[in-house]
């Protein structure tokens, strides 16, 4: 028992800091571990898979942070970037990452509570829908196109999306320096060109949302979530883009978005148990150390997700609190800077060859703001060259 509270613990503390480090992911953590095991100090395999899944969990809850104060976005936030930023310059960034906590606290009990259905449903869908994942990847584009107002413009975001994707397929992490110049990086430049580089006075405002459409996006997260765990290439980003399409108004947005990430994790535990897939690094690397023995201790693992879940929470709320702070203390252009220079940094260490694919991406992204096109659209990156792929 020791050494599971041991793991409990030390797996929320580091995926508090992969979720507050902006470009620093879950994933990076686990292969570490992999190549030098010697790096954690757990020996038994039922402490290694309690730390692993706690670090995925608590960064779900987490990584919304960076991205509403620092416009900094990992692959399941990087829509939540453009409202979280609005909330942050009328003064209200905490708000938007207090909704974002509700998505992922409520994703996070409606996921455990159902997951038996989860896994019922999981194995039938897989069955019936396997054969056809190439092409429910592309009509879930083209409904995605169907949405938008300005059909040229998107047409042209989603080409050039889906040619830079295909780009970073043949590139060894190429998702990279692809998604933080789609999303993170232009949406600093852009903000620091329209002299939207100062923020208000940040208050610490409780959302008031009515519990029906609170709930209604909470459970279009489930969902949503589901769908990303089931559906190979099918994102977080995605997922959310999916969910928007049947919910209205920033703030239901901001809950989808935060249910998302946190669902997607618990989902993947779901197809793991159904049909044996991993979706995520984490889930891989529960495999990769425990093999057969995971799916007998799926229930353990459920288990260390709430109590992750339980003290995310505490921690969200301590950190919305000190975030303010530090950027009123500091120029808010200097601190983009900052991320931005950390972000291109990153691209350096962590993708070969991956600078030109940043700055193309960057390119794109600047473009999509500038024309005023959503950005979802850009996620037609990963969903066009795998649909593609798996026609």
């Amino acid at each position: 028992m020791n050494n599971l509270l041991i793991g409990l613990f030390l797996g929320v503390m580091t995926g508090t800091i992969t979720g507050l480090i902006p470009g620093l992911h879950f994933n990076n953590i686990v292969a570490l571990i992999l190549a030098y095991p010697f790096l954690l100090p757990l020996h038994e395999i039922r402490a290694l898979l309690v730390f692993i899944v706690a670090m995925a969990t608590t960064h779900t809850f987490l990584d919304t942070i960076p991205s509403t104060f620092l416009g900094a976005p990992d692959t399941g936030t990087v829509l939540g970037v453009l409202p979280a930023h609005r909330f942050l310059l009328k003064g209200r960034g905490p708000e938007a990452v207090r909704l974002t906590i509700i998505g992922s606290i409520g994703a996070l009990i409606l996921g455990v509570g159902l997951f038996p259905l989860w896994v019922i449903i999981g194995n039938y869908l897989y069955k019936t829908l396997s054969p056809f994942i190439g092409e429910l990847l592309l009509i879930v584009v083209f409904l995605t196109f169907l949405g938008v107002k300005k059909k040229s413009d998107a047409l042209l975001i989603i080409i050039g999306s889906s040619l830079i994707g295909e780009l970073a397929m043949n590139i060894t992490n190429g998702l990279i320096p692809m998604l933080s110049g789609m999303f993170g990086a232009s949406t600093i430049i852009y903000s620091l060109a329209s002299n939207e580089a100062r923020i208000p006075r940040q208050e610490q405002s409780i959302p008031v949302v009515n519990i029906k459409q609170k709930w209604l996006a909470v459970i279009t997260s489930q969902f949503s979530g589901f769908l990303t765990a089931l559906l190979p290439g099918l994102g977080a980003g995605y997922a959310a883009a999916i969910g928007s399409m049947f919910i209205n108004g920033e703030k239901l947005f901001l809950i989808l978005q935060g249910g998302v990430t946190t669902s997607n994790f618990v989902m993947s535990l779901a197809t793991l148990k159904a049909f044996g897939k991993a979706r995520n690094g984490a889930i891989l690397g529960t495999i990769a150390l425990g093999g057969n023995t995971v799916l007998g201790l799926i229930d353990l693992l459920l288990y260390s997700c709430l109590a992750a879940g339980g003290i995310a929470v505490m921690i969200a709320l301590i950190a919305i609190r000190t975030a303010p702070l530090v950027i009123q203390r500091v120029p808010y252009w200097l601190l983009n800077i900052i991320i931005l220079c950390w972000i291109i940094l990153l691209n350096l260490l962590l993708v070969k060859h991956g600078i030109a694919l940043f700055i193309i991406s960057t390119g794109l992204g600047l473009i999509a703001n500038i024309l005023g096109v959503r950005k979802s659209l850009m996620m037609s990156s990963i969903m066009i060259p795998i649909g593609i792929r798996l026609l």
